[in-house]
């Protein structure tokens, strides 16, 4: 060796045979048909020591340029400065002299490769497993992200996730942050369609539009749909504070309380209607309600059932009664200012407008008769002023105003500052 190669064997990383002097292993001393006088051609002449490797290389997967051309494409056969005598200072150099390394200049990059060390998850030799991983699918990736492995005993599990990471995940490198192959929603619309096309409506959840991953978890959840929150409410409620101050009150909405919760009357994606409404306001509260259908065909409709039931209930939680969103006579009063200004002012009240209260005359959603009356007014009347009607109807002559069936031509019916509720001095 001495005489003729004498620079040989003086690296960091000598191969055995030349460290030892003994050439002959590789080399034929007088000939060989094969170049450079080797004893066997490629991979064979290896083999011949590496004999451990032979079992490993008759796997399903053998890297391709084994096959090919043998071991020297990435390992010097005499010596190298690099560990095993690679022909390149690190692992990714070497795999990138034949592999595309646009991945690795990618904004975000798997942690291995940026490294250089393609062989964290890839056997440079042979493998059972396509693109001669290390381990299959989603078992390799949890060899080092262990944290997922907890999650992945949740009871909800992502499909995607049971197949293999890569189905949402880059393995190498990627513009978008978590190595994602798509930024955001994009990533998820690829598999859920109907929520892309969902989403061309014109009121869109906030989330949806950032990223689902603000209302599921992409892996695993202990909820259905993959929610991040213990229940759906829950979840909404994370962003939603205002309501989960409202549902601390005693009278919750028995749909928010169901195990649906919000999703009951919202849709969680994207809507036609304001606030996410899976249908129109009144359409949605009749969906269940049957017992009010007859609205629609009332002759006298009171103006806030024509148009959303919310502007006397509260579609959440409440203290009153009926979800009312205030009590009694004080939520009527709200809107019917000059009704208020008569019974604060009379000092002689209606008794029944304390007690009990505007609903005692009046349907709350609609009816029949004028002014939203339970009755005709000498029959609602009379229904309280039980000896006035008997009067009246054994009377032989009776005031214009009575047999017109008007009560109120005369008396105020919220209260008045004269005697028997008069609407003018007597």
């Amino acid at each position: 060796t001495d005489m003729c190669h004498g620079d040989m064997g003086k690296d960091k990383y000598v191969h055995g045979p030349v460290g030892a002097g003994v050439c002959i292993s590789c080399h034929n001393p007088h000939g060989s048909l094969e170049k450079r006088s080797v004893s066997r051609s490629g991979l064979s002449l290896c083999l011949v020591c590496h004999e451990n490797k032979e079992n490993e290389l008759q796997q399903e997967n053998v890297h391709g340029i084994i096959s090919s051309s043998g071991c020297i494409d990435c390992h010097d056969p005499h010596e190298s400065p690099n560990k095993f005598q690679l022909t390149a200072s690190t692992t990714s150099e070497l795999c990138f002299a034949c592999h595309d390394d646009s991945k690795s200049k990618e904004a975000h990059v798997h942690s291995p490769v940026a490294d250089g060390d393609c062989n964290v998850c890839h056997n440079p030799h042979a493998s059972p497993n396509k693109f001669m991983l290390a381990e299959d699918g989603t078992d390799l990736c949890l060899l080092c992200h262990d944290d997922i492995r907890d999650e992945l005993n949740l009871p909800n599990a992502h499909e995607p996730v049971k197949e293999a990471c890569t189905n949402c995940h880059d393995a190498h490198g990627s513009p978008n942050e978590k190595l994602l192959n798509s930024a955001g929603s994009l990533l998820c619309f690829e598999c859920h369609e109907e929520f892309k096309r969902e989403i061309e409506k014109p009121n869109v959840h906030s989330p949806v539009s950032d990223n689902c991953t603000n209302c599921h978890d992409p892996h695993q959840s202990d909820t259905k749909f993959q929610l991040i929150g213990s229940s759906i409410t829950n979840t909404c409620v994370m962003c939603h504070d205002d309501i989960a101050e409202v549902l601390k009150l005693k009278k919750v909405h028995g749909p928010v309380a169901s195990d649906q919760g919000c999703v009951s009357c919202h849709n969680p994606h994207a809507s036609l209607n304001e606030s996410l409404m899976d249908e129109p306001p009144v359409e949605r509260c009749l969906t269940c309600h049957q017992e009010h259908q007859d609205i629609k065909s009332f002759a006298y409709k009171h103006k806030p059932v024509t148009k959303k039931c919310t502007l006397c209930h509260s579609p959440h939680a409440t203290d009153n009664a009926y979800q009312l969103v205030a009590p009694g006579n004080q939520l009527c009063l709200a809107c019917h200012q000059d009704v208020k200004k008569m019974v604060e002012g009379a000092t002689v009240p209606h008794a029944a407008v304390k007690s009990p209260g505007c609903v005692g005359c009046h349907e709350a959603h609609g009816g029949p008769v004028a002014d939203l009356l339970k009755a005709e007014q000498h029959t609602l009347c009379y229904s309280c002023h039980e000896k006035m009607g008997q009067k009246v109807m054994s009377s032989k002559y009776v005031h214009l105003p009575v047999e017109q069936d008007s009560c109120a031509a005369c008396h105020n019916p919220h209260g008045s500052v004269n005697t028997r509720i008069l609407r003018l001095p007597f």
